[in-house]
C-alpha cells in the first residue's frame, strides 16, 4: 500500500440492469437513502444521504470494482477516467457495496465524516459497442468496465485542496445537492 492508501478491496461483481451502489446504515438522527430507490437518470454517479448510485454504460455484466479509502485522490492507472468528484458525508460508517441481488463487499468509513468521493471508470467509452457485439453470443459478459471508488479523508484530493470542517458540513453538503458550491 502506498502511504496515502488506508484501505483497498476489490470484488468481481455482477452489475445488473446497469446499476450498483453503496449504502450505509442509518443513524439515530438521520435516515439514509437506499441506492436502488434513488432517481436513475443515466448520470454515472448520484450521491444521496448515506448512499451512492452508480450507473454503468451497459446492461448486465461482470465488472471489477475496487473500493479505497485514501488521504489523497489518485488516478488509479492509465485508461481510467474520472466520472465523479464531489462531497460525501458518511452516516453510520457501516458501508456496503452491493448489486441488486445484495451485498458484495462490506467496509467501514468514519462515522458522520465528510469525504471527497472520487469515482474512476476504465472502458466506459467503448463498453456499449463491445457489449452490443457480445449480447446473444457470449453467455457471461465481462471485462467491459472497471471501477475505482475512492473515499478521500481530510478533504484532500488530486483535483483540488478542500478542507472539511465539521461546523459547516451540512451546509456544504446541502449546497452541493442544490448545485451551488461555496
Amino acid at each position: 500500500m502506498t502511504k496515502d492508501l488506508l484501505y483497498s478491496a476489490s470484488v468481481d461483481m455482477w452489475i445488473d440492469r446497469s446499476i450498483f451502489g453503496v449504502n450505509e446504515a442509518s443513524t439515530k438522527d438521520v435516515q439514509g437513502e437506499i441506492w436502488s430507490l434513488m432517481e436513475n437518470d443515466g448520470t454515472p454517479v448520484r450521491v444521496g444521504i448515506g448512499a451512492v448510485l452508480f450507473y454503468s454504460t451497459v446492461g448486465t455484466h461482470r465488472s471489477t470494482v475496487r473500493v479505497e479509502i485514501r488521504t489523497a485522490s489518485l488516478c488509479p492507472d492509465r485508461g481510467f477516467e474520472s466520472i465523479f468528484h464531489g462531497a460525501y458525508r458518511s452516516l453510520s460508517g457501516q458501508a456496503i457495496l452491493s448489486n441488486i441481488d445484495g451485498p458484495t463487499l462490506r467496509f467501514t468509513l468514519e462515522t458522520e465524516t465528510d469525504y471527497i468521493l472520487s469515482v474512476w471508470r476504465k472502458g466506459g467509452e467503448t463498453a456499449r459497442a463491445r457489449y452490443d457485439d457480445m449480447v446473444g453470443v457470449v453467455s457471461t459478459i465481462q471485462g467491459l468496465e472497471e471501477y475505482v471508488i475512492q473515499f478521500v479523508t481530510e478533504g484532500r484530493s488530486g483535483h483540488e485542496n478542500v478542507r472539511a470542517s465539521p461546523g459547516n458540513s451540512h451546509i456544504r453538503l446541502l449546497s452541493y445537492y442544490l448545485g451551488s458550491h461555496f
